[in-house]
Protein backbone atom coordinates (compact mmCIF):
# COMPACT_ATOMS: atom_id res chain seq x y z
CA UNK A 1 0.00 0.00 0.00
CA UNK A 2 2.65 2.42 0.22
CA UNK A 3 2.99 4.22 -2.99
CA UNK A 4 5.96 4.35 -5.30
CA UNK A 5 7.50 1.46 -4.61
CA UNK A 6 9.91 0.00 -7.54
CA UNK A 7 10.71 -3.77 -6.27
CA UNK A 8 8.87 -4.66 -2.94
CA UNK A 9 5.42 -3.88 -3.97
CA UNK A 10 5.99 -6.93 -6.40
CA UNK A 11 4.06 -10.29 -4.83
CA UNK A 12 7.33 -12.49 -5.26
CA UNK A 13 9.95 -9.64 -3.74
CA UNK A 14 10.65 -11.04 -0.46
CA UNK A 15 10.46 -14.77 -1.85
CA UNK A 16 13.14 -13.77 -4.45
CA UNK A 17 15.36 -12.15 -1.54
CA UNK A 18 14.94 -14.94 0.73
CA UNK A 19 13.87 -18.05 -1.08
CA UNK A 20 10.51 -17.87 0.54
CA UNK A 21 7.78 -15.07 2.09
CA UNK A 22 9.11 -12.97 4.69
CA UNK A 23 7.49 -14.56 7.54
CA UNK A 24 8.31 -18.09 7.27
CA UNK A 25 12.24 -16.54 6.79
CA UNK A 26 11.20 -15.25 10.14
CA UNK A 27 9.56 -17.50 11.51
CA UNK A 28 13.30 -20.16 10.52
CA UNK A 29 15.50 -18.42 11.59
CA UNK A 30 13.83 -17.85 15.40
CA UNK A 31 13.57 -21.40 15.36
CA UNK A 32 17.54 -21.69 14.70
CA UNK A 33 18.41 -19.48 17.21
CA UNK A 34 16.34 -21.29 19.90
CA UNK A 35 17.85 -24.17 19.39
CA UNK A 36 21.19 -23.66 19.43
CA UNK A 37 20.63 -21.45 22.12
CA UNK A 38 19.49 -24.74 23.76
CA UNK A 39 22.56 -26.54 22.48
CA UNK A 40 25.56 -24.30 23.53
CA UNK A 41 25.27 -22.95 19.60
CA UNK A 42 25.26 -26.28 17.52
CA UNK A 43 22.77 -27.23 15.50
CA UNK A 44 22.55 -30.70 13.92
CA UNK A 45 19.82 -30.64 10.31
CA UNK A 46 19.18 -34.19 11.49
CA UNK A 47 17.29 -33.12 14.21
CA UNK A 48 14.40 -32.38 12.16
CA UNK A 49 14.03 -36.43 11.14
CA UNK A 50 12.40 -36.51 15.11
CA UNK A 51 9.21 -36.95 15.23
CA UNK A 52 8.66 -33.87 17.97
CA UNK A 53 10.04 -31.60 15.03
CA UNK A 54 6.69 -32.58 13.35
CA UNK A 55 4.28 -29.38 14.57
CA UNK A 56 6.66 -27.41 14.05
CA UNK A 57 6.80 -28.15 10.54
CA UNK A 58 2.37 -27.34 9.83
CA UNK A 59 3.91 -23.44 10.83
CA UNK A 60 7.23 -23.22 9.09
CA UNK A 61 8.05 -25.71 6.60
CA UNK A 62 10.55 -28.05 7.16
CA UNK A 63 12.37 -27.20 3.48
CA UNK A 64 12.05 -23.45 4.76
CA UNK A 65 14.36 -23.79 7.65
CA UNK A 66 16.74 -26.10 5.65
CA UNK A 67 16.93 -23.23 3.34
CA UNK A 68 17.40 -20.91 5.97
CA UNK A 69 20.06 -22.79 7.84
CA UNK A 70 21.81 -23.54 4.39
CA UNK A 71 21.60 -19.14 3.41
CA UNK A 72 23.19 -18.63 7.02
CA UNK A 73 26.11 -21.34 7.09
CA UNK A 74 29.45 -21.15 5.43
CA UNK A 75 32.93 -22.80 5.75
CA UNK A 76 35.55 -22.25 7.42
CA UNK A 77 38.07 -21.55 4.57
CA UNK A 78 35.22 -19.69 3.29
CA UNK A 79 34.65 -17.74 6.46
CA UNK A 80 38.21 -16.99 7.10
CA UNK A 81 38.48 -15.72 3.21
CA UNK A 82 35.69 -13.45 3.57
CA UNK A 83 37.04 -12.32 7.24
CA UNK A 84 40.64 -11.13 5.37
CA UNK A 85 38.37 -9.18 2.50
CA UNK A 86 36.54 -7.02 5.14
CA UNK A 87 40.08 -6.53 7.13
CA UNK A 88 41.78 -5.59 3.48
CA UNK A 89 38.39 -3.00 2.81
CA UNK A 90 38.84 -1.70 6.37
CA UNK A 91 43.07 -0.89 6.32
CA UNK A 92 42.55 2.11 4.53
CA UNK A 93 41.23 2.77 7.90
CA UNK A 94 43.90 2.56 10.52
CA UNK A 95 42.43 1.40 13.44
CA UNK A 96 39.00 0.88 12.46
CA UNK A 97 39.41 -2.97 12.25
CA UNK A 98 37.62 -4.37 14.80
CA UNK A 99 34.44 -2.63 13.53
CA UNK A 100 35.00 -3.92 9.90
CA UNK A 101 32.28 -6.37 8.52
CA UNK A 102 31.85 -9.61 10.49
CA UNK A 103 31.06 -12.13 8.46
CA UNK A 104 29.64 -14.25 11.12
CA UNK A 105 26.52 -11.28 10.92
CA UNK A 106 26.03 -12.67 7.75
CA UNK A 107 26.69 -16.07 8.17
CA UNK A 108 26.10 -16.78 11.56
CA UNK A 109 26.85 -21.11 11.35
CA UNK A 110 30.10 -22.21 10.51
CA UNK A 111 29.63 -26.14 9.05
CA UNK A 112 31.62 -28.62 10.70
CA UNK A 113 32.97 -31.81 8.67
CA UNK A 114 30.36 -34.08 10.21
CA UNK A 115 27.62 -31.63 8.80
CA UNK A 116 26.65 -30.11 12.42
CA UNK A 117 26.33 -26.32 12.79
CA UNK A 118 28.40 -24.48 15.20
CA UNK A 119 27.03 -20.92 16.28
CA UNK A 120 30.14 -18.97 18.13
CA UNK A 121 27.45 -15.96 18.51
CA UNK A 122 24.32 -17.32 18.69
CA UNK A 123 22.74 -14.00 19.21
CA UNK A 124 23.81 -13.32 15.48
CA UNK A 125 21.26 -15.61 13.77
CA UNK A 126 17.99 -13.38 14.74
CA UNK A 127 19.67 -10.32 13.90
CA UNK A 128 19.94 -11.90 10.30
CA UNK A 129 15.98 -10.89 9.53
CA UNK A 130 16.45 -7.45 11.15
CA UNK A 131 16.19 -4.35 8.69
CA UNK A 132 19.80 -4.03 8.57
CA UNK A 133 20.46 -7.38 7.42
CA UNK A 134 18.02 -7.18 5.07
CA UNK A 135 19.42 -3.74 3.78
CA UNK A 136 22.73 -5.06 2.57
CA UNK A 137 21.32 -8.33 1.36
CA UNK A 138 18.88 -6.62 -0.95
CA UNK A 139 21.04 -3.86 -1.80
CA UNK A 140 23.24 -7.15 -3.53
CA UNK A 141 19.80 -8.69 -5.18
CA UNK A 142 17.88 -5.56 -5.90
CA UNK A 143 20.29 -2.82 -6.02
CA UNK A 144 19.55 0.71 -5.49
CA UNK A 145 15.44 0.35 -6.21
CA UNK A 146 15.57 -1.43 -3.05
CA UNK A 147 17.72 0.85 -0.99
CA UNK A 148 15.24 3.63 -2.18
CA UNK A 149 12.18 1.03 -1.16
CA UNK A 150 13.18 0.63 2.27
CA UNK A 151 13.36 4.61 2.66
CA UNK A 152 9.93 4.50 1.17
CA UNK A 153 8.78 2.35 3.72
CA UNK A 154 10.66 3.24 6.64
CA UNK A 155 9.19 6.67 6.32
CA UNK A 156 5.26 4.87 6.11
CA UNK A 157 6.19 2.85 9.49
CA UNK A 158 7.19 6.43 11.05
CA UNK A 159 3.38 7.65 9.40
CA UNK A 160 1.94 4.60 11.04
CA UNK A 161 3.97 4.66 14.49
CA UNK A 162 2.56 8.41 15.23
CA UNK A 163 -0.61 7.43 14.22
CA UNK A 164 -1.00 5.26 17.05
CA UNK A 165 0.09 7.46 19.58
CA UNK A 166 -4.03 8.59 19.75
CA UNK A 167 -6.83 10.09 17.87
CA UNK A 168 -6.93 12.84 19.69
CA UNK A 169 -3.23 13.74 18.30
CA UNK A 170 -3.45 14.45 14.42
CA UNK A 171 -0.83 12.76 11.54
CA UNK A 172 -1.04 14.39 8.32
CA UNK A 173 1.51 13.03 5.44
CA UNK A 174 4.26 15.62 3.39
CA UNK A 175 2.62 18.36 1.70
CA UNK A 176 3.82 19.04 -2.28
CA UNK A 177 4.00 22.84 -2.90
CA UNK A 178 3.93 25.85 -5.14
CA UNK A 179 5.02 25.91 -9.07
CA UNK A 180 7.54 23.55 -9.15
CA UNK A 181 5.84 21.03 -6.47
CA UNK A 182 8.11 21.52 -3.44
CA UNK A 183 8.15 18.68 -0.85
CA UNK A 184 7.57 19.60 2.82
CA UNK A 185 8.98 17.29 5.78
CA UNK A 186 7.45 13.52 5.62
CA UNK A 187 5.22 13.77 8.74
CA UNK A 188 2.61 16.86 11.27
CA UNK A 189 2.17 15.72 14.09
CA UNK A 190 -0.26 17.80 15.58
CA UNK A 191 -0.85 17.85 19.15
CA UNK A 192 -3.53 20.06 21.80
CA UNK A 193 -0.86 22.43 21.97
CA UNK A 194 2.28 21.93 19.69
CA UNK A 195 2.92 20.69 16.41
CA UNK A 196 5.84 18.44 15.28
CA UNK A 197 7.81 18.56 11.96
CA UNK A 198 8.89 14.67 11.51
CA UNK A 199 11.91 14.34 8.66
CA UNK A 200 12.57 10.77 8.50
CA UNK A 201 15.94 9.79 7.64
CA UNK A 202 16.97 5.76 6.93
CA UNK A 203 20.19 5.88 5.55
CA UNK A 204 22.50 3.05 7.18
CA UNK A 205 25.95 3.74 8.53
CA UNK A 206 29.49 2.85 6.83
CA UNK A 207 31.94 1.80 8.17
CA UNK A 208 33.65 5.86 9.10
CA UNK A 209 30.49 6.09 10.75
CA UNK A 210 30.47 2.74 12.90
CA UNK A 211 34.35 3.42 13.90
CA UNK A 212 34.20 7.10 14.62
CA UNK A 213 37.67 7.26 12.78
CA UNK A 214 38.49 11.63 11.86
CA UNK A 215 35.89 12.40 9.56
CA UNK A 216 33.09 10.19 10.67
CA UNK A 217 31.39 13.70 11.83
CA UNK A 218 31.35 15.23 8.01
CA UNK A 219 29.53 12.60 6.69
CA UNK A 220 26.90 12.67 9.91
CA UNK A 221 26.36 16.20 9.57
CA UNK A 222 25.90 16.11 6.12
CA UNK A 223 23.00 13.68 6.21
CA UNK A 224 21.47 15.43 9.33
CA UNK A 225 22.01 18.81 7.15
CA UNK A 226 19.62 17.69 4.15
CA UNK A 227 16.56 17.31 6.93
CA UNK A 228 17.44 20.73 8.31
CA UNK A 229 16.95 22.06 4.85
CA UNK A 230 14.05 20.30 4.36
CA UNK A 231 12.75 21.84 8.52
CA UNK A 232 13.73 24.79 7.32
CA UNK A 233 11.77 25.24 3.74
CA UNK A 234 8.84 23.86 5.68
CA UNK A 235 8.93 25.89 8.18
CA UNK A 236 9.19 29.30 5.70
CA UNK A 237 6.09 28.09 4.13
CA UNK A 238 4.22 27.46 7.10
CA UNK A 239 5.15 31.28 8.27
CA UNK A 240 4.53 32.39 4.68
CA UNK A 241 1.39 31.20 4.41
CA UNK A 242 1.24 29.10 1.57
CA UNK A 243 -2.10 27.79 1.76
CA UNK A 244 -1.31 24.16 0.71
CA UNK A 245 -0.23 24.19 4.38
CA UNK A 246 -3.63 25.59 5.53
CA UNK A 247 -4.69 22.12 7.24
CA UNK A 248 -1.27 22.47 9.86
CA UNK A 249 -2.30 24.62 12.56
CA UNK A 250 -0.38 28.51 13.16
CA UNK A 251 -1.74 29.03 16.72
CA UNK A 252 0.92 26.77 18.91
CA UNK A 253 4.40 26.37 18.83
CA UNK A 254 6.45 24.27 16.31
CA UNK A 255 9.57 21.53 16.92
CA UNK A 256 11.06 19.46 14.76
CA UNK A 257 12.38 15.72 15.31
CA UNK A 258 14.86 13.81 12.52
CA UNK A 259 13.81 10.30 12.29
CA UNK A 260 16.71 8.12 11.69
CA UNK A 261 17.73 4.29 11.11
CA UNK A 262 20.00 3.33 13.01
CA UNK A 263 21.15 5.90 16.35
CA UNK A 264 22.74 8.49 16.07
CA UNK A 265 23.96 8.64 19.48
CA UNK A 266 26.01 12.40 19.69
CA UNK A 267 23.88 13.74 17.05
CA UNK A 268 21.92 15.90 19.42
CA UNK A 269 25.04 17.12 21.20
CA UNK A 270 26.70 20.69 21.16
CA UNK A 271 29.69 19.82 19.28
CA UNK A 272 27.62 18.16 16.50
CA UNK A 273 25.22 20.74 15.96
CA UNK A 274 28.00 22.90 15.33
CA UNK A 275 28.58 21.23 12.54
CA UNK A 276 25.43 22.26 10.54
CA UNK A 277 23.05 24.74 9.96
CA UNK A 278 20.64 25.40 13.34
CA UNK A 279 16.91 24.86 11.80
CA UNK A 280 14.44 27.94 12.93
CA UNK A 281 12.72 25.56 15.52
CA UNK A 282 13.76 23.65 17.99
CA UNK A 283 15.45 20.12 16.94
CA UNK A 284 15.65 16.79 18.33
CA UNK A 285 16.83 13.66 16.57
CA UNK A 286 15.68 10.20 17.20
CA UNK A 287 16.38 6.92 16.15
CA UNK A 288 12.99 4.21 15.36
CA UNK A 289 13.68 2.61 18.70
CA UNK A 290 13.21 5.89 20.42
CA UNK A 291 10.50 7.01 18.55
CA UNK A 292 8.79 3.09 19.14
CA UNK A 293 9.43 3.91 23.40
CA UNK A 294 8.03 7.70 23.14
CA UNK A 295 4.99 6.68 21.55
CA UNK A 296 4.03 3.52 24.20
CA UNK A 297 3.87 6.32 26.08
CA UNK A 298 -0.22 8.80 26.85
CA UNK A 299 -0.33 11.35 24.28
CA UNK A 300 -0.38 14.07 26.80
CA UNK A 301 3.06 12.91 28.38
CA UNK A 302 4.40 12.76 25.08
CA UNK A 303 3.37 16.36 24.21
CA UNK A 304 4.66 17.46 27.85
CA UNK A 305 7.94 15.47 26.82
CA UNK A 306 8.99 16.89 24.16
CA UNK A 307 8.02 20.50 24.78
CA UNK A 308 10.31 20.49 27.88
CA UNK A 309 12.96 18.50 26.27
CA UNK A 310 13.20 20.71 23.39
CA UNK A 311 13.15 24.06 25.84
CA UNK A 312 16.03 22.47 28.10
CA UNK A 313 19.80 23.76 27.07
CA UNK A 314 20.82 20.23 28.73
CA UNK A 315 18.18 17.81 27.94
CA UNK A 316 17.95 18.57 24.30
CA UNK A 317 21.46 17.59 24.06
CA UNK A 318 20.80 13.99 24.97
CA UNK A 319 19.26 10.91 22.94
CA UNK A 320 15.56 11.28 23.37
CA UNK A 321 15.22 8.05 24.87
CA UNK A 322 17.97 9.26 27.97
CA UNK A 323 16.13 12.75 27.62
CA UNK A 324 12.45 11.14 28.91
CA UNK A 325 12.23 11.34 32.71
CA UNK A 326 12.45 8.28 34.13
CA UNK A 327 8.93 8.04 36.14
CA UNK A 328 7.00 8.75 32.86
CA UNK A 329 7.81 5.30 31.47
CA UNK A 330 6.12 3.93 33.84
CA UNK A 331 2.15 2.44 33.60
CA UNK A 332 0.72 3.83 37.10
CA UNK A 333 -2.09 1.30 36.50
CA UNK A 334 0.10 -1.61 35.84
CA UNK A 335 3.39 -0.30 37.75
CA UNK A 336 5.06 -2.07 34.53
CA UNK A 337 6.71 -0.22 31.50
CA UNK A 338 4.42 1.28 28.68
CA UNK A 339 4.27 -0.64 25.87
CA UNK A 340 4.21 -0.23 22.14
CA UNK A 341 0.74 -0.88 20.61
CA UNK A 342 1.88 -2.31 17.10
CA UNK A 343 5.17 -3.83 18.35
CA UNK A 344 2.54 -5.90 20.19
CA UNK A 345 0.44 -6.23 18.06
CA UNK A 346 2.91 -7.81 15.28
CA UNK A 347 3.91 -10.18 18.09
CA UNK A 348 0.47 -11.88 18.54
CA UNK A 349 -0.21 -12.13 15.20
CA UNK A 350 2.76 -14.37 14.36
CA UNK A 351 1.83 -17.57 13.67
CA UNK A 352 3.57 -19.23 16.39
CA UNK A 353 3.74 -22.86 16.95
CA UNK A 354 0.76 -23.87 19.35
CA UNK A 355 2.35 -25.68 22.51
CA UNK A 356 0.34 -28.82 22.27
CA UNK A 357 1.07 -29.99 26.22
CA UNK A 358 -0.94 -27.57 27.84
Amino acid sequence: TVPGLQVMAKPDSWSRLLGAPLGQMGGATFFLQVAAMKHGGWFDPKWLDEEQFEPVFETWPRHVIEMRAEQLSTTVPEFKASYQHALDRAAASEGAERFAFNPLTATPFLEMPDGRLLAPQTRFILSTISPGALYYRGLGIFGKSYSDDLGRLTEAYVGRQLRSLSKEVLTHPEVVYGTVHRRSIDWFWVFPSLVVLVEVKAARFALRERAAVPGFENSVAKRLELACDQIATTEEALKNGVPEFGHVPKDRPRIAIIVTGEPHYLANSPWMRDLFSHPPVPMLTASLSDLEQLVGLPSEVVEQQLAAISRSPERSSWSLANALEKDVRIDPATKKPYRNRLLDEAWRSYPWPENRAS
